[in-house]
């Protein structure tokens, strides 16, 4: 097959600078995959030798690192427990390239998830004590390395160019150490209130909207409220901007089908205006 452009060589310079801080994660190698809700993916790594093997030799059909069977209900997972090559791969990479995968560690926002590898240059003898006694310090890492290459991502996915992950750096911080793991989520027609209470609605014209009742909106009001700790439905609002549910990125990465307002709030009453929505998710 013909072998794509590889982000990484082209980068590979200033990967060089920025991998020197893997020493002290006493590690040689390292992955980053950033996997957006677009299903876009973004690689970077420093294993060089490896990577017009991967793609020309089709190593790539064989490694599900970052597949939701492998990652889904995890933040890490250690190489020798979980299989997420096939043993072709396992015995290529460390018979021919000396890559020793240790563990993964997996972060998740509503916009993206994070997985980043932690490898060796020779065998890891003791897979658990090897994330006991670095993880820490490899967490740091991760978030240096994507602080670093913000703007590379940016260039490479632009719609994401104005996205929460990729412009807070300290909720970019609270994703990748894992301080947010405590957030409940909010279910989808949690976040279909919170659109409409965006959008300026009041309970009972998002009971209309939705077709459901005023009191089932209320539920749903001080059910998000409560999971997101916020102290009023415009608390709530802004928090799940922040957190990815509403907005350009929305959880599920799709548009919201919208209907026609003004026909709908016309027939229960309500006086409207001539300006009719969009179906767009956006706020």
């Amino acid at each position: 097959m013909d072998i794509p452009y590889i982000l990484s060589l082209g980068n590979k310079n200033k990967i060089n600078t920025i991998c020197e801080k893997l020493n002290k994660c006493n590690m040689e190698y390292f992955v980053c995959y950033i996997v957006f809700n677009n299903n876009q993916k973004f690689v970077l790594s420093n294993m060089y030798h490896l990577l017009k093997p991967y793609y020309g030799e089709n190593f790539y059909k064989e490694d599900f690192s970052y597949s939701d069977k492998v990652i889904t209900g995890k933040d890490f997972y250690i190489c020798d427990k979980t299989n997420s090559v096939t043993l072709n791969l396992k015995r290529e990479l460390e018979e021919r390239f000396s890559i020793y995968r240790g563990y993964y560690i997996v972060r998740r926002c509503p916009e993206c998830i994070f997985i980043f590898g932690a490898i060796r240059n020779k065998i890891i003898n003791d897979y658990e004590i090897f994330y006991k006694n670095t993880h820490t310090n490899f967490n740091e890492f991760c978030l240096y390395f994507v602080d670093e290459f913000e703007d590379l991502i940016k260039f490479n996915h632009p719609a994401y160019k104005n996205s929460l992950i990729l412009n807070d750096k300290y909720y970019r911080k609270s994703v990748i150490l894992n301080k947010l793991h405590n957030v409940n989520s909010l279910t989808q027609r949690e976040v279909d209130i919170l659109f409409w209470a965006a959008n300026g609605k009041t309970s009972s014209e998002t009971a209309l909207i939705l077709n459901i009742s005023n009191a089932t909106v209320n539920d749903y009001r001080k059910s998000s409220i409560k999971k997101l700790d916020c102290s009023n439905i415009t608390h709530a609002v802004f928090e799940a901007i922040k957190l990815g549910y509403l907005g350009s990125f929305n959880k599920l990465g799709s548009a919201l089908e919208i209907p026609n307002l003004n026909l709908i709030l016309e027939k229960n009453g309500f006086t409207t205006t001539n300006i009719h929505l969009i179906n767009s998710y956006m706020i």
